[in-house]
């Protein structure tokens, strides 16, 4: 408004640019007024209103996308660190590993003189990975009427790991035949016994009657031989 005063007060305007200046300046007001009653109509009747868009914040775009980023990191990080252990193995190497992994227990120790003796004589042999020699201390071992169940796994496992497997599956099977405390792992190594003996089929059922009842660490490991490219 003092912009369009001040220009009708310039003295060298014709009377024709004066009315151009005012009628200029009134549309301007009609129109600003004929917007503002149409938007107060538009919001009140229709609910129709113009909507402010925030200005978008650069730093809040790079914070967005960097999350973004790490979580589709962290996935293929779960991705990567979960697949091997479900995928397909060759069902040998797999074999190999696991019997390369078998271990008797810590020896307990008893009272009785002798069995002790061959107990410690006996770890002192498996350890040392002389098999051969742990079976045949094993032997004795079983052998005295103070032997438990666990010394006949041991010697079991002795003969498994020495490739003996006829009669590492005689003392598995006799574990299981007896319901053992050492049932499952009498179970988890006749599998294995019977797979290095190329009898896949046999072994493999062997595998299929572990179950998560029997301990996460058998149950995981009888899943990914039953998963395994035979």
């Amino acid at each position: 408004m003092a912009i369009t005063t001040a220009k009708l007060q310039d003295p060298n305007l014709s009377e024709k640019e004066q009315d151009e200046i005012i009628g200029a300046f009134i549309k301007q007001q009609e129109d600003q007024r004929l917007r503002k009653r149409w938007e107060e109509k538009l919001s009140q009747e229709y609910g129709i209103s113009k909507k402010t868009t925030p200005p978008r914040r650069a730093g809040a775009t790079i914070r967005k996308i960097g999350l973004a980023l790490a979580a589709v990191a962290a996935s293929l990080l779960l991705l990567f660190a979960i697949l091997p252990q479900f995928s397909a193995t060759d069902g040998q190497e797999l074999l190999a590993a696991y019997v390369e992994e078998v271990k008797i227990d810590a020896v307990r120790d008893l009272a009785t003189a002798g069995i002790d003796t061959l107990r410690r004589a006996f770890a002192t042999e498996f350890t040392g990975q002389r098999f051969a020699a742990a079976a045949t201390v094993g032997e004795r071992l079983i052998a005295l009427p103070a032997a438990t169940d666990e010394d006949v796994l041991n010697l079991g496992e002795a003969y498994l790991r020495d490739q003996q497997f006829s009669r590492a599956d005689n003392l598995f099977q006799q574990l299981i035949d007896q319901n053992s405390a050492y049932l499952t792992e009498a179970r988890f190594n006749l599998a294995l016994s019977l797979l290095s003996q190329q009898k896949t089929t046999e072994g493999l059922a062997e595998l299929q009657k572990i179950s998560a009842a029997d301990g996460n660490r058998m149950y995981r490991a009888a899943q990914e031989l039953l998963a395994a490219d035979w």
